[in-house]
């Protein structure tokens, strides 16, 4: 006989639903068997028939080799599967409700920041753990399509973006006890610092054909610096982000009282980094400042990670994202202090340069001219608070807003698919309904269709 030759073979994908091929097992019948066999002496042949059980699983249990649903084990236990649930409902809440690949990818960094042992490959869960997480949490989330607002693809500032974050402010402020206190509203943005000098215009021989000049350094180093402050003018300490593996102990001497320092492989903040700088730098600033407190940036809410999510909430720390492409009207920092702060900048390395004989900037120098640019800024307090003014957050002004600033073109509905996000459900929160790309504020305000 030949050989199959050509045959096709279709492999059978497991089914996302289990379906059971023998029937459920009776708990109440198997519980009152037991309790025949254990208490009154009845033989297990005896104590199925008369429950209507299966006689080989009631001595399974009896043996304890089973104690409970069939089933195996799960790859998380109660405690870590709450964790995360809290986690979620807490970001949904601050208008990033997750996509499953989102949840994958929250929950991937959980388990690996924890060391866990789990059956997930690489520590990343698959399509069907996510699916079987959903239907163990149904009662506090849900799956949603979110509402086809075009807020978040709106390509500039509209006013239509600022009515629907001014309205969520509004509410929120006034929920929280905030709206009048400028020592609790903060915020939050990265910066880099450029040691590249800006060319001026120098004073050559006339009919010099080729204008050159000699400058510091070949190229250009960035420095990533986050900085914060509250709208009362005051600043934390500012944490700084070098492009390294590892941090070297030279370069961290000399910089601002309080300053701290981390390295990453592309020079700016990752989502470790970020849950740093929240734990060991923010929430111990606000711990005598009284709750809740609000915490305002610019939309990376890829930062938050379940640890940094965990100890927002339990710190009474409030988290707003602000609509995209909007910084340059709404980001506090941006409005009315980045751009002096840089100017000052330029004037500390023409004078650095020209000290050290035209030297590079290194890391190790970074630290003592960084202490210049925070004296400079302390100096100015006003430059802080009035980047909360001009951006209608402290006071709350909408129309603080000029309105050259506001882009006039119509918003419209998308037409592409919406994307499926992870939200609490109708009966516990009105929580967001947009997308994490997608979602510019505490998008719950945006009623449901």
């Amino acid at each position: 006989m030949q050989p199959f030759a050509g045959c096709l073979v279709r492999r059978l994908a497991m089914p996302r639903t289990y379906i059971r091929k023998t029937a459920a097992i009776n708990e109440d019948g198997m519980k009152k068997a037991i309790v025949d066999v254990e208490q009154n002496s009845s033989s297990v042949r005896a104590a199925a028939k008369a429950h209507g059980v299966d006689r080989a699983t009631l001595q399974r249990r009896l043996a304890k080799l089973q104690t409970g649903s069939v089933g195996r084990a799960r790859a998380l236990t109660d405690e870590e599967e709450q964790y995360i649930v809290l986690a979620l409902k807490y970001c949904s809440d601050l208008g990033w409700a997750f996509s499953r690949d989102k949840l994958m990818d929250f929950v991937e960094q959980y388990v690996t920041t924890k060391g866990l042992k789990t059956p997930f490959k690489n520590g990343r869960p698959g399509q069907d753990w996510c699916i079987s997480f959903l239907n163990r949490h149904k009662a506090e989330l849900a799956l949603r399509k979110p509402e086809t607002v075009t807020i978040g693809r709106a390509k500039g500032l509209n006013r239509q973006v600022l009515n629907t974050f001014f309205d969520m402010l509004e509410q929120q402020f006034t929920q929280w006890g905030v709206k009048d206190q400028p020592t609790r509203i903060f915020n939050l943005d990265e910066t880099g610092l450029n040691t590249d000098p800006k060319l001026h215009q120098l004073i050559f021989k006339r009919g010099t054909k080729d204008a050159q000049a000699i400058l510091p350094t070949e190229g250009k180093t960035m420095f990533s610096v986050l900085f914060c402050g509250n709208a009362a003018g005051q600043y934390l300490p500012p944490y700084v982000v070098y492009k390294s593996k590892h941090l070297n102990a030279n370069w961290i001497i000399g910089g601002p009282p309080g300053t701290m320092y981390n390295c990453t492989k592309s020079g700016w903040m990752e989502d470790y980094v970020f849950e740093e700088w929240l734990v060991n730098g923010f929430l111990p600033y606000v711990d005598n400042v009284p709750k809740p407190v609000v915490l305002i940036f610019d939309g990376h809410g890829s930062h938050l990670t379940a640890a940094s999510a965990t100890a927002a909430r339990e710190a009474n720390v409030q988290i707003i994202c602000l609509p995209p492409h909007t910084s340059g009207a709404l980001q506090p920092l941006d409005v009315a202090v980045f751009k002096p702060m840089k100017g000052k900048w330029r004037d500390i390395l023409k004078n650095f340069f020209r000290e050290s004989d035209l030297t590079t900037v290194k890391k190790e120098h970074f630290p003592i001219l960084l202490k210049e640019v925070v004296s400079y800024m302390k100096q100015h307090p006003g430059h802080l608070s009035n980047g909360f003014a001009k951006s209608g957050i402290c006071p709350l002004n909408r129309e603080a807003i000029p309105e050259a600033k506001v882009m006039l073109s119509e918003v419209t509905e998308s037409t592409e698919p919406v994307s499926v996000t992870i939200q609490q459900s109708e009966s516990t929160s009105s929580a967001s309904q947009m997308s994490p790309t997608t979602s510019p504020v505490m998008a719950s305000q945006i009623p449901a269709q």
